[in-house]
Protein backbone atom coordinates (compact mmCIF):
# COMPACT_ATOMS: atom_id res chain seq x y z
CA UNK A 1 0.00 0.00 0.00
CA UNK A 2 1.71 3.36 -1.02
CA UNK A 3 1.35 6.58 1.09
CA UNK A 4 -0.84 9.13 -0.17
CA UNK A 5 -0.59 12.94 -0.28
CA UNK A 6 -3.60 15.10 0.18
CA UNK A 7 -5.10 18.17 0.29
CA UNK A 8 -8.25 18.84 1.99
CA UNK A 9 -11.01 21.70 0.90
CA UNK A 10 -14.05 22.07 2.55
CA UNK A 11 -14.68 22.47 6.30
CA UNK A 12 -17.02 21.28 9.27
CA UNK A 13 -16.51 18.03 11.55
CA UNK A 14 -17.21 15.78 8.56
CA UNK A 15 -14.14 17.03 7.00
CA UNK A 16 -12.32 17.00 10.49
CA UNK A 17 -13.36 13.11 10.93
CA UNK A 18 -12.31 12.33 7.40
CA UNK A 19 -8.88 13.66 8.05
CA UNK A 20 -8.36 11.31 10.76
CA UNK A 21 -9.23 8.70 9.08
CA UNK A 22 -6.57 9.49 6.40
CA UNK A 23 -3.85 10.16 9.26
CA UNK A 24 -4.90 6.92 10.71
CA UNK A 25 -4.25 5.10 8.16
CA UNK A 26 -0.53 6.37 7.58
CA UNK A 27 -1.11 9.19 4.45
CA UNK A 28 -0.29 12.23 4.43
CA UNK A 29 -2.32 16.05 4.76
CA UNK A 30 -0.06 18.50 3.15
CA UNK A 31 -2.53 21.24 3.84
CA UNK A 32 -6.34 22.11 4.77
CA UNK A 33 -7.99 24.95 2.45
CA UNK A 34 -10.94 25.89 4.71
CA UNK A 35 -12.26 29.23 5.74
CA UNK A 36 -14.30 27.38 8.95
CA UNK A 37 -12.54 28.69 12.80
CA UNK A 38 -13.00 24.89 13.48
CA UNK A 39 -11.48 22.94 11.03
CA UNK A 40 -8.44 25.26 11.28
CA UNK A 41 -8.23 24.77 15.04
CA UNK A 42 -8.12 21.42 13.69
CA UNK A 43 -5.60 21.73 11.61
CA UNK A 44 -3.25 23.60 13.75
CA UNK A 45 -3.98 20.83 16.26
CA UNK A 46 -2.59 18.58 13.52
CA UNK A 47 0.26 20.00 12.61
CA UNK A 48 -1.13 20.71 9.00
CA UNK A 49 -0.85 23.79 7.27
CA UNK A 50 -4.00 25.50 6.23
CA UNK A 51 -4.84 28.73 4.12
CA UNK A 52 -8.41 30.54 3.53
CA UNK A 53 -10.09 29.85 0.12
CA UNK A 54 -9.17 33.16 -0.98
CA UNK A 55 -6.10 32.55 -0.64
CA UNK A 56 -5.25 28.82 -1.79
CA UNK A 57 -5.21 29.74 -5.33
CA UNK A 58 -1.86 31.71 -5.00
CA UNK A 59 -0.95 28.94 -2.82
CA UNK A 60 -1.07 26.49 -5.35
CA UNK A 61 2.16 25.95 -6.63
CA UNK A 62 3.19 24.93 -3.08
CA UNK A 63 -0.07 22.35 -2.85
CA UNK A 64 1.41 19.39 -5.18
CA UNK A 65 -0.33 16.44 -3.95
CA UNK A 66 -1.73 13.02 -4.99
CA UNK A 67 -5.37 12.83 -4.14
CA UNK A 68 -7.28 16.60 -3.77
CA UNK A 69 -10.77 15.86 -1.33
CA UNK A 70 -13.36 18.40 -1.41
CA UNK A 71 -15.34 17.69 2.04
CA UNK A 72 -18.02 20.10 2.89
CA UNK A 73 -17.27 22.26 0.86
CA UNK A 74 -19.92 23.97 -1.11
CA UNK A 75 -17.89 26.37 -3.26
CA UNK A 76 -16.45 25.45 -6.72
CA UNK A 77 -12.92 24.59 -6.17
CA UNK A 78 -10.51 26.58 -8.32
CA UNK A 79 -9.17 25.14 -10.99
CA UNK A 80 -5.21 26.31 -9.72
CA UNK A 81 -6.07 23.69 -6.86
CA UNK A 82 -7.67 21.25 -9.24
CA UNK A 83 -4.23 21.08 -10.84
CA UNK A 84 -2.55 20.29 -7.74
CA UNK A 85 -3.64 16.74 -7.95
CA UNK A 86 -1.42 14.07 -9.38
CA UNK A 87 -3.84 11.43 -9.28
CA UNK A 88 -7.32 12.89 -9.19
CA UNK A 89 -9.90 15.46 -7.24
CA UNK A 90 -12.67 13.47 -5.61
CA UNK A 91 -16.03 15.31 -3.89
CA UNK A 92 -18.21 14.47 -1.25
CA UNK A 93 -21.15 14.69 -1.95
CA UNK A 94 -24.16 14.19 0.33
CA UNK A 95 -26.93 12.41 -2.04
CA UNK A 96 -27.21 10.08 -4.73
CA UNK A 97 -25.90 11.05 -7.83
CA UNK A 98 -27.05 11.69 -10.60
CA UNK A 99 -30.64 11.90 -9.05
CA UNK A 100 -29.80 14.69 -6.33
CA UNK A 101 -27.24 16.42 -7.96
CA UNK A 102 -26.79 20.34 -6.46
CA UNK A 103 -27.12 21.97 -3.51
CA UNK A 104 -29.35 20.63 0.08
CA UNK A 105 -29.80 17.07 -1.20
CA UNK A 106 -30.94 15.97 1.93
CA UNK A 107 -33.63 18.99 2.62
CA UNK A 108 -35.04 17.71 -1.13
CA UNK A 109 -34.58 14.14 -0.53
CA UNK A 110 -37.11 14.47 2.78
CA UNK A 111 -39.44 16.53 1.00
CA UNK A 112 -40.26 13.94 -1.62
CA UNK A 113 -40.19 11.62 0.69
CA UNK A 114 -37.38 9.35 -1.23
CA UNK A 115 -37.23 5.47 0.27
CA UNK A 116 -34.04 5.35 -1.33
CA UNK A 117 -30.79 7.66 -0.44
CA UNK A 118 -26.83 7.28 -0.68
CA UNK A 119 -24.04 9.64 -0.31
CA UNK A 120 -21.55 9.81 -3.23
CA UNK A 121 -17.85 10.46 -3.61
CA UNK A 122 -17.36 10.98 -7.18
CA UNK A 123 -14.46 12.40 -9.17
CA UNK A 124 -14.44 16.17 -9.79
CA UNK A 125 -14.93 17.31 -13.71
CA UNK A 126 -16.02 19.34 -15.67
CA UNK A 127 -20.20 19.13 -14.77
CA UNK A 128 -20.77 20.57 -11.11
CA UNK A 129 -21.89 16.60 -9.49
CA UNK A 130 -21.15 14.64 -12.80
CA UNK A 131 -18.36 13.10 -12.32
CA UNK A 132 -18.13 9.28 -12.47
CA UNK A 133 -18.96 7.85 -8.77
CA UNK A 134 -15.93 6.18 -6.84
CA UNK A 135 -18.36 5.14 -3.93
CA UNK A 136 -21.79 4.95 -3.21
CA UNK A 137 -22.98 4.14 0.46
CA UNK A 138 -26.20 3.43 1.16
CA UNK A 139 -28.20 5.53 3.79
CA UNK A 140 -31.34 4.33 5.57
CA UNK A 141 -34.06 6.91 5.81
CA UNK A 142 -36.70 6.56 8.39
CA UNK A 143 -40.32 8.23 7.44
CA UNK A 144 -40.12 10.73 9.65
CA UNK A 145 -36.57 11.91 9.29
CA UNK A 146 -35.35 15.39 8.54
CA UNK A 147 -32.98 17.52 7.13
CA UNK A 148 -30.97 17.41 10.11
CA UNK A 149 -31.32 13.90 10.61
CA UNK A 150 -31.07 12.84 7.19
CA UNK A 151 -27.50 15.13 7.23
CA UNK A 152 -26.15 13.84 10.20
CA UNK A 153 -26.73 10.37 8.81
CA UNK A 154 -25.05 11.21 5.77
CA UNK A 155 -21.57 12.67 7.28
CA UNK A 156 -21.62 8.99 9.54
CA UNK A 157 -21.62 6.93 5.74
CA UNK A 158 -19.18 9.67 4.02
CA UNK A 159 -17.12 8.77 7.06
CA UNK A 160 -17.10 5.32 6.68
CA UNK A 161 -17.40 5.24 2.85
CA UNK A 162 -13.93 7.22 2.61
CA UNK A 163 -11.89 4.64 4.74
CA UNK A 164 -12.51 1.94 2.47
CA UNK A 165 -12.24 4.29 -0.58
CA UNK A 166 -8.82 6.05 0.79
CA UNK A 167 -7.89 2.13 0.65
CA UNK A 168 -8.42 1.34 -2.45
CA UNK A 169 -6.95 3.94 -4.06
CA UNK A 170 -3.84 3.06 -2.32
CA UNK A 171 -3.95 -0.43 -3.49
CA UNK A 172 -4.40 1.08 -6.95
CA UNK A 173 -8.00 -1.01 -7.37
CA UNK A 174 -10.54 1.87 -7.07
CA UNK A 175 -13.31 2.08 -9.77
CA UNK A 176 -15.61 4.74 -11.35
CA UNK A 177 -19.02 4.08 -12.21
CA UNK A 178 -20.16 7.22 -15.30
CA UNK A 179 -22.85 8.71 -14.34
CA UNK A 180 -26.48 8.41 -16.37
CA UNK A 181 -26.92 12.20 -17.10
CA UNK A 182 -30.59 11.66 -18.69
CA UNK A 183 -31.77 11.14 -14.91
CA UNK A 184 -29.99 14.02 -13.65
CA UNK A 185 -31.78 16.65 -11.74
CA UNK A 186 -29.74 19.27 -10.48
CA UNK A 187 -31.02 21.56 -7.65
CA UNK A 188 -29.22 25.15 -7.75
CA UNK A 189 -28.84 27.58 -4.79
CA UNK A 190 -31.99 29.04 -5.89
CA UNK A 191 -33.81 26.33 -6.06
CA UNK A 192 -36.78 27.08 -3.61
CA UNK A 193 -40.55 25.75 -3.01
CA UNK A 194 -43.06 26.74 -4.87
CA UNK A 195 -44.92 30.11 -3.84
CA UNK A 196 -42.38 30.88 -1.64
CA UNK A 197 -43.51 27.72 0.78
CA UNK A 198 -46.81 29.27 0.90
CA UNK A 199 -49.29 25.74 1.46
CA UNK A 200 -51.50 24.76 -0.96
CA UNK A 201 -53.50 22.56 0.95
CA UNK A 202 -54.86 20.91 -2.31
CA UNK A 203 -51.76 19.04 -1.44
CA UNK A 204 -51.73 15.44 0.28
CA UNK A 205 -51.21 15.91 3.70
CA UNK A 206 -47.80 13.72 3.47
CA UNK A 207 -46.67 16.02 1.50
CA UNK A 208 -47.10 18.71 3.30
CA UNK A 209 -45.56 17.59 6.38
CA UNK A 210 -42.50 16.59 4.80
CA UNK A 211 -42.20 20.27 3.28
CA UNK A 212 -41.93 21.00 7.20
CA UNK A 213 -39.21 17.98 7.58
CA UNK A 214 -37.39 19.24 4.93
CA UNK A 215 -36.42 22.55 6.63
CA UNK A 216 -36.00 21.09 10.00
CA UNK A 217 -32.39 21.52 10.67
CA UNK A 218 -33.04 21.88 14.46
CA UNK A 219 -30.86 24.72 15.90
CA UNK A 220 -29.52 25.95 12.41
CA UNK A 221 -31.10 28.02 9.56
CA UNK A 222 -32.39 26.79 7.05
CA UNK A 223 -31.45 26.80 3.59
CA UNK A 224 -34.64 26.31 2.13
CA UNK A 225 -37.68 28.83 2.55
CA UNK A 226 -40.52 27.10 5.87
CA UNK A 227 -43.63 26.18 4.80
CA UNK A 228 -46.21 29.07 5.73
CA UNK A 229 -49.48 29.55 5.95
CA UNK A 230 -51.87 32.59 6.17
CA UNK A 231 -53.98 33.03 9.32
CA UNK A 232 -56.07 36.20 9.40
CA UNK A 233 -54.21 38.02 7.40
CA UNK A 234 -50.93 37.26 9.12
CA UNK A 235 -47.96 35.00 7.36
CA UNK A 236 -46.79 32.35 9.92
CA UNK A 237 -44.24 29.95 9.28
CA UNK A 238 -44.86 26.10 9.95
CA UNK A 239 -42.10 24.41 12.10
CA UNK A 240 -43.88 21.58 13.06
CA UNK A 241 -46.94 19.42 11.47
CA UNK A 242 -48.70 15.96 11.64
CA UNK A 243 -50.69 14.07 8.98
CA UNK A 244 -54.21 12.84 9.88
CA UNK A 245 -57.67 11.86 9.38
CA UNK A 246 -59.81 13.70 6.80
CA UNK A 247 -62.78 15.27 7.99
CA UNK A 248 -66.32 14.51 6.19
CA UNK A 249 -67.46 17.27 4.23
CA UNK A 250 -63.88 19.60 4.64
CA UNK A 251 -62.97 21.58 1.88
CA UNK A 252 -58.95 21.97 1.49
CA UNK A 253 -57.78 24.32 3.55
CA UNK A 254 -60.94 24.51 5.66
CA UNK A 255 -60.32 24.88 10.05
CA UNK A 256 -61.24 22.16 11.92
CA UNK A 257 -60.05 22.64 14.88
CA UNK A 258 -57.77 25.06 16.57
CA UNK A 259 -56.65 24.70 20.08
CA UNK A 260 -53.89 25.60 22.31
CA UNK A 261 -53.07 21.78 23.27
CA UNK A 262 -53.82 20.12 19.73
CA UNK A 263 -53.00 23.20 17.62
CA UNK A 264 -54.34 24.10 14.07
CA UNK A 265 -56.08 21.50 12.52
CA UNK A 266 -56.94 21.99 8.78
CA UNK A 267 -58.73 19.67 5.89
CA UNK A 268 -55.99 18.87 3.05
CA UNK A 269 -56.63 17.49 -0.82
CA UNK A 270 -56.19 14.11 0.66
CA UNK A 271 -55.93 14.10 4.55
CA UNK A 272 -55.67 16.47 7.16
CA UNK A 273 -52.66 18.26 8.75
CA UNK A 274 -52.32 19.57 12.45
CA UNK A 275 -49.90 22.49 12.77
CA UNK A 276 -48.36 22.05 16.37
CA UNK A 277 -45.45 24.85 15.95
CA UNK A 278 -45.86 28.60 14.40
CA UNK A 279 -43.89 31.02 14.34
CA UNK A 280 -43.85 34.60 12.83
CA UNK A 281 -41.29 35.10 9.53
CA UNK A 282 -38.53 36.30 12.49
CA UNK A 283 -38.62 33.07 13.94
CA UNK A 284 -40.85 34.05 17.37
CA UNK A 285 -42.86 31.52 18.72
CA UNK A 286 -46.48 31.49 18.44
CA UNK A 287 -48.68 30.49 21.18
CA UNK A 288 -51.07 28.24 19.55
CA UNK A 289 -53.69 29.52 22.80
CA UNK A 290 -53.60 33.10 21.08
CA UNK A 291 -54.52 31.63 17.72
CA UNK A 292 -57.13 30.00 18.54
CA UNK A 293 -58.38 33.05 20.53
CA UNK A 294 -58.34 35.19 16.88
CA UNK A 295 -60.74 35.58 14.72
CA UNK A 296 -58.63 33.69 11.66
CA UNK A 297 -58.62 30.67 12.77
CA UNK A 298 -62.28 29.43 13.49
CA UNK A 299 -63.66 26.54 12.81
CA UNK A 300 -65.07 26.78 9.45
CA UNK A 301 -62.64 29.61 8.09
CA UNK A 302 -61.27 28.44 4.77
CA UNK A 303 -57.21 29.77 5.01
CA UNK A 304 -56.03 31.01 1.71
CA UNK A 305 -53.84 28.85 -0.68
CA UNK A 306 -51.50 30.54 -3.51
CA UNK A 307 -53.25 31.08 -6.63
CA UNK A 308 -51.97 29.86 -10.27
CA UNK A 309 -50.05 32.84 -11.60
CA UNK A 310 -49.72 34.40 -8.32
CA UNK A 311 -45.93 35.36 -9.29
CA UNK A 312 -44.75 34.44 -5.96
CA UNK A 313 -42.55 31.26 -6.86
CA UNK A 314 -41.17 34.06 -9.44
CA UNK A 315 -40.84 36.86 -7.08
CA UNK A 316 -39.32 34.41 -4.33
CA UNK A 317 -36.21 33.24 -7.13
CA UNK A 318 -35.26 36.86 -8.19
CA UNK A 319 -35.35 37.45 -4.36
CA UNK A 320 -33.35 34.53 -3.72
CA UNK A 321 -30.31 35.73 -5.49
CA UNK A 322 -29.66 38.50 -3.92
CA UNK A 323 -30.87 37.20 -0.28
CA UNK A 324 -27.03 36.62 1.27
CA UNK A 325 -26.51 40.15 0.38
CA UNK A 326 -28.85 41.35 2.43
CA UNK A 327 -28.88 39.22 5.40
CA UNK A 328 -25.19 40.03 5.83
CA UNK A 329 -26.08 43.26 5.64
CA UNK A 330 -28.92 43.25 7.73
CA UNK A 331 -27.16 41.04 10.65
CA UNK A 332 -24.12 43.45 10.51
CA UNK A 333 -25.86 46.39 10.47
CA UNK A 334 -25.39 48.85 13.35
CA UNK A 335 -28.91 51.00 13.54
CA UNK A 336 -28.15 55.10 14.40
CA UNK A 337 -29.80 56.76 17.04
CA UNK A 338 -29.86 60.33 16.73
CA UNK A 339 -28.71 62.59 19.80
CA UNK A 340 -31.97 64.35 19.66
CA UNK A 341 -35.21 63.82 21.38
CA UNK A 342 -38.18 62.87 20.23
CA UNK A 343 -40.78 65.44 18.36
CA UNK A 344 -43.11 65.98 20.47
CA UNK A 345 -45.97 63.45 18.84
CA UNK A 346 -43.39 60.71 19.49
CA UNK A 347 -42.65 62.11 23.43
CA UNK A 348 -43.34 59.29 25.89
CA UNK A 349 -46.43 59.70 28.15
CA UNK A 350 -45.97 60.61 31.54
CA UNK A 351 -45.83 57.36 34.13
CA UNK A 352 -49.32 56.32 35.26
CA UNK A 353 -51.24 58.16 32.83
CA UNK A 354 -51.95 54.71 30.72
CA UNK A 355 -51.30 55.92 27.24
CA UNK A 356 -48.91 54.56 24.85
CA UNK A 357 -46.26 56.56 22.67
CA UNK A 358 -46.54 57.08 19.24
CA UNK A 359 -44.95 54.81 17.49
CA UNK A 360 -45.35 56.39 13.93
CA UNK A 361 -42.90 57.37 11.59
CA UNK A 362 -41.09 60.88 11.19
CA UNK A 363 -41.64 61.95 8.07
CA UNK A 364 -40.46 64.43 5.89
CA UNK A 365 -41.21 65.05 2.44
CA UNK A 366 -39.27 66.42 -0.68
CA UNK A 367 -40.15 66.92 -3.91
CA UNK A 368 -37.29 66.44 -6.86
CA UNK A 369 -36.47 69.41 -9.09
CA UNK A 370 -38.45 69.55 -12.53
CA UNK A 371 -38.08 66.73 -14.96
CA UNK A 372 -36.36 64.64 -12.08
CA UNK A 373 -39.48 62.70 -10.70
CA UNK A 374 -39.17 60.23 -13.25
CA UNK A 375 -35.44 59.54 -12.75
CA UNK A 376 -34.09 56.90 -10.20
CA UNK A 377 -31.46 60.05 -9.45
CA UNK A 378 -33.61 61.62 -7.41
CA UNK A 379 -34.00 58.85 -5.38
CA UNK A 380 -30.16 58.68 -4.85
CA UNK A 381 -29.67 61.85 -4.39
CA UNK A 382 -31.73 62.29 -1.66
CA UNK A 383 -30.37 58.96 0.29
CA UNK A 384 -27.27 60.59 0.10
CA UNK A 385 -28.61 64.08 1.44
CA UNK A 386 -29.78 61.83 4.31
CA UNK A 387 -27.03 59.69 4.55
CA UNK A 388 -24.30 62.72 5.25
CA UNK A 389 -26.84 64.44 6.87
CA UNK A 390 -26.27 60.93 9.67
CA UNK A 391 -22.97 60.64 9.46
CA UNK A 392 -21.86 64.61 10.78
CA UNK A 393 -24.35 63.83 13.82
CA UNK A 394 -23.35 60.48 14.21
CA UNK A 395 -19.78 60.98 13.79
CA UNK A 396 -20.53 57.39 11.96
CA UNK A 397 -18.64 56.97 8.33
CA UNK A 398 -20.88 53.58 7.25
CA UNK A 399 -24.40 54.49 7.48
CA UNK A 400 -27.14 51.80 6.50
CA UNK A 401 -31.04 53.08 5.38
CA UNK A 402 -33.70 51.95 4.23
CA UNK A 403 -35.45 53.82 0.79
CA UNK A 404 -38.79 53.31 -0.59
CA UNK A 405 -39.54 54.62 -3.78
CA UNK A 406 -43.08 53.68 -4.83
CA UNK A 407 -43.82 53.09 -8.81
CA UNK A 408 -45.92 53.30 -11.21
CA UNK A 409 -47.61 50.39 -12.84
CA UNK A 410 -46.75 51.65 -16.06
CA UNK A 411 -42.50 52.35 -15.41
CA UNK A 412 -39.85 50.47 -14.59
CA UNK A 413 -40.22 49.70 -10.83
CA UNK A 414 -36.94 52.34 -10.27
CA UNK A 415 -38.68 55.10 -11.47
CA UNK A 416 -40.91 56.80 -8.80
CA UNK A 417 -44.19 58.10 -9.41
CA UNK A 418 -44.35 60.55 -6.17
CA UNK A 419 -41.74 61.81 -4.14
CA UNK A 420 -39.79 59.15 -2.65
CA UNK A 421 -39.47 58.93 1.26
CA UNK A 422 -37.01 57.93 3.50
CA UNK A 423 -37.32 55.97 6.95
Amino acid sequence: MSTINCVLVGGGSVLTRCGEIILARGHRIRAVVTDEPAARAWAVKSGIPHHRQADAAAAAPQLACDLLLSIGNYALVPDALLACAGRMSINYHYGPLPEYAGLHAPSWAVAERATDYAVSWHRIGELIDGGEVLKRVPVPLRSDETALSLGLKCDEAAVAGLAELIDEIAEGRESGTPQDLAARRYFSRHSQFAAEGVIDWADDSEHIVAMVRATDYGPFSSPLVWPKVIVGGQVLAVREAHSGAASEGARPGEVIACDGTDGLRVATGSGSVRLTGLTTLEGDRLALGDLAAGQGAQPGTVLPAPGAGSGLTEAGTTASKSASYWRTRLIDGDPCRLPYSLPESESLPESGTGAEADGSAVTARFRPADGELEQPAAASRLAAVWCTFIGRATAKQNILIALTAPARASTPATATSSPPGCR
